[in-house]
């Protein structure tokens, strides 16, 4: 019996009472030692927040983006724009991202103009973001979320019956903990943060979440999980004493899990609205698998990119022993479905604890997935991930709303829908929105093609002249770009293909023709000011360039570093002389053309912020001796009624226009 002082302090000081030692479960003993953990702190899942300085840096690599090529981009398209910013390319990340490497004072610059090139699909900068969790004091020894999910009545049905893999990426997971070591592929350990195996925690965070997501089960050791037969792949996405981890990092971790066969993949840390981790999550999706986030542990409403097409991500937020919101929990229209998130009791350190979080929701959420997938290997991701939905335990407003999703996520209620789920025979409807039919095509185009599904497409290809030439599986708004790189096609008729793949595995496509008819005529561009070898005195200064009718963007460099681009005539760049000053500066215009022909036009220049002035005797007597409104200096240094500027260049004696 626990003393009524400590409920009553606990409840003052958190609000949630732990419970410590040693009970039975339908299945397992849970028992071992009860692990604090010191980390207490909280981050928003948005990317202000995620952009709050930490110790090391401002919550972003500072010379890092990642970017995505739109579909169809060629290998020689890629190398051509990277080389016309002058970047350089680190390493490529399996769902089509890469990571770049951009000069520091340039970072935002080049942001912007890969932002506004019609090639990228995304960019963005390799944000720094934290698990997502509330640690406590672990004084609860019970899985109140076996009971209140169903689990038991679930095993009634089945308990999978066949192995399935799953991962956790997160901060590393202890290989020794005796209810995780015998389920651990160890041969496919992997630390995405730099290129090794080792998986071993750097922080507590993934040795819980791992728990989560797939603890040994029916072993009559420690504690349970949703499917009694599973495999997790260890791996660890981050090097950080603190636990926080670059978007980089885990997009690289994600995919390698889908790579070696997780059907269902699991990330506990801020990132939610990226693009990269989308693209990830697109990839695991595409490989026939489910991806499931953390909403955040804010206890706001927070607004995502990700909200309503972003298909990709499952979003869990976080509830309490009591089926209502965890305090902690973020909620906005992000949030799909919820799952226990208060006092989880899980593998913690080499022994058990209960921690609280969202961080914990998704790997539980994740887990009923697992054991969906390996009851019923022949399902489609879809079939699970919408019995996960409608099997929920409706909270809140009935049907969905911002806090619960569809539902607390209910193992019974799934397993029973994927019992009776409905044959999904009707094909999706696909559309070539651009070109249309009989399109004239000058120079590279992006084909941009629209599909729907009533339960999801799982990806798009585009035939071009019954040969495929890409395959996009990531939609914004139901629409599929493609870009199509001209540069290797003759002029003269095609026809563009467009194949949908609903997630059932229903086709339907679209076809259109049209006349490829290139601009072989390069643009023209002439810098007009400043003027070659003039003297710029201001301290910021416009460079503008005139070009020809057949420009579609022109950059701007000095001294042969990338400053800009503009889209529209008049091409212009403003920009700060100051760092120029004393020097000659090397001002470069390039023009190009939607083929991608380019030519340039350079001219020299002196900045001169403080020009030398030039006296003589006659001239020294504060008069405007040449007629330019401007008095000589020593004069205007001497009488402050004088208001004119100083005279660099006076020529001598007129005493008919004294500026005073």
């Amino acid at each position: 019996m626990i003393d009524k002082k400590i409920i009553i302090m606990a409840l003052i000081v958190a609000g949630i009472i732990f419970y410590s030692g040693m009970i039975n479960t339908e299945e397992d003993t849970i028992s071992g030692q009860i692990l604090k953990h010191k980390d207490a702190s909280i981050i928003e899942n948005t990317e202000d927040i995620q952009t709050a300085k930490s110790s090391t840096n401002e919550g972003f690599k500072k010379d890092t983006l990642l970017i995505k090529f739109k579909a169809g981009v060629t290998e020689d398209s890629k190398d051509k724009l990277l080389k016309r910013y002058r970047l350089q390319k680190e390493k490529d990340i399996k769902s089509g991202i890469h990571v770049i490497k951009v000069p520091v004072n340039s970072l935002e610059k080049v942001k912007q103009a890969l932002s506004n090139n019609p090639k990228i699909e995304f960019v963005e900068k390799d944000m720094l973001v934290q698990a997502i969790m509330t640690a406590d004091d672990p004084y609860s020894s019970n899985q109140y979320h076996i009971s209140l999910m169903h689990y038991s009545g679930a095993w009634n049905i089945s308990t999978g019956t066949e192995e399935i893999i799953v991962a956790a990426p997160d901060s590393g997971i202890l290989s020794s903990h005796e209810d995780l070591k015998n389920v651990l592929l160890t041969e496919l350990s992997y630390n995405s943060a730099d290129g090794s195996n080792n998986s071993e925690p750097i922080t507590g965070h993934g040795t819980a979440t791992a728990g989560c997501i797939g603890a040994d089960t029916n072993n009559s050791i420690g504690i349970s999980s949703a499917p009694w037969k599973k495999k997790i792949i260890p791996i660890r996405i981050t090097n950080s004493a603190d636990g926080w981890a670059y978007y980089s990092d885990m997009v690289e971790g994600i995919t390698y899990a889908a790579d070696n066969g997780a059907k269902v993949v699991s990330v506990s840390y801020g990132g939610i609205g990226s693009y990269s981790i989308k693209s990830a999550a697109g990839y695991v999706k595409e490989k026939g698998g489910l991806f499931f986030m953390s909403a955040g542990n804010s206890g706001s409403y927070e607004i995502h990119q990700a909200e309503g097409n972003w298909d990709e991500i499952i979003g869990v937020a976080a509830t309490t022993s009591s089926d209502t919101r965890s305090s902690f929990s973020s909620y906005g229209n992000y949030v799909d479905v919820s799952a226990p998130g208060s006092s989880v009791y899980t593998t913690s350190g080499s022994g058990y604890g209960a921690w609280s979080g969202t961080s914990f929701s998704s790997p539980l959420a994740a887990s009923v997935a697992a054991l969906l997938f390996s009851a019923f290997p022949a399902a489609s991701n879809h079939e699970v991930e919408q019995a996960i939905f409608t099997g929920a335990k409706d909270l809140g407003e009935q049907g969905y709303d911002i806090y619960y999703g569809h539902g607390r996520v209910d193992a019974l209620g799934a397993m029973e829908t994927m019992q009776d789920r409905p044959i999904d025979t009707t094909p999706p409807t696909v559309s070539i929105n651009y070109p249309k039919e009989n399109e004239k095509i000058a120079g590279d185009t992006t084909i941009n093609i629209g599909a729907i599904d009533l339960f999801g497409i799982n990806k798009v290809e585009l035939y071009i002249n019954k040969t495929l030439y890409s395959t996009d599986n990531s939609a914004d708004n139901d629409i599929y770009d493609f870009y199509w790189d001209i540069s290797a096609f003759e002029n003269g008729e095609y026809e563009l293909l467009a194949i949908a793949y609903d997630t059932s595995g229903n086709t339907a496509n679209d076809i259109v023709s049209v006349m490829l008819e290139k601009d072989t005529s390069f643009a023209e561009v002439n810098i007009t000011v400043p003027t070659e070898g003039s003297t710029i005195t201001e301290k910021f200064s416009t460079i503008i360039a005139s070009a020809s009718e057949n420009t579609v963007s022109v950059d701007f460099h000095i001294n042969g570093a990338f400053k800009g681009t503009d889209s529209s005539p008049p091409f212009s760049y403003k920009f700060n002389t100051r760092p120029y000053d004393k020097e000659t500066i090397i001002i470069q215009a390039t023009a190009y053309t939607a083929g991608g022909l380019s030519l340039y036009d350079s001219i020299s220049a002196k900045v001169n912020l403080t020009p030398i002035v030039t006296e003589t005797k006659e001239c020294d007597d504060g008069k405007d001796n040449d007629g330019d409104k401007k008095c000589d200096h020593a004069g205007c240094a001497k009488n402050k009624n004088i208001f004119y500027e100083a005279d660099p260049d006076c020529i001598g004696p007129d005493d008919d226009s004294e500026s005073s």
